[in-house]
């Protein structure tokens, strides 16, 4: 996704984000906008891209799929807007934008912890312990994953926020080292 596409993308989730903080439907919002994202193919939101698809065409697709979702008024609406301003293809980078605003406003930080193995009750200990210490006053939700790509170490991830401590980093800094 290029830059414009994500700033796109955080315009309308910040817009969403206001407007159902402002009706006070936020939990009931992001349910409705997660059903819809995951609803949405790319091919979906491609062939209602095509300008040769009428606006009462574009609008009937939405309304139909918005009424199989059983979601409320107010993302209908918000699926159409998007829709007819050609950017339903965003929707999944929308409703992860809101998603993290919502994380946010109730203090949860939920963070990945990747490594080549199954880590010991000990080493998930420690680890979140040094993620309360680095998100203090904030509750912290945490998923472990083994990724077998990893030589060695973790790789911890935050939303946009990477902290790599995986031999496979310091081998790449110690590669560019010696090559310049």
């Amino acid at each position: 996704m290029n830059k414009d596409h994500i700033i796109i993308a955080q315009k309308y989730s910040n817009a969403a984000f206001n407007f159902a903080e402002k009706k006070n439907i936020i939990a009931d919002f992001s349910s409705d906008l997660q059903k819809i994202s995951q609803s949405i193919s790319a091919e979906f939101a491609k062939s209602l891209s095509n300008p040769f698809i009428s606006k009462k065409s574009i609008i009937d697709s939405i309304n139909w799929l918005c009424e199989n979702a059983k979601v409320s008024e107010g993302v209908k609406s918000f699926v159409k807007i998007i829709s007819l301003n050609k950017r339903l293809h965003l929707i999944k980078k929308i409703y992860q934008n809101f998603a993290e605003k919502l994380d946010d406003k109730n203090g949860l930080k939920r963070v990945e912890v990747f490594s080549s193995i199954e880590l010991q009750k000990e080493k998930k200990s420690k680890i979140e312990k040094t993620l309360c210490a680095l998100f203090p006053n904030n509750k912290i939700e945490t998923s472990y994953h083994i990724d077998e790509k990893i030589l060695r170490g973790i790789v911890i991830k935050q939303n946009n926020l990477i902290i790599d401590s995986s031999l496979d980093l310091y081998l790449k800094k110690l590669k560019t080292h010696l090559i310049n």
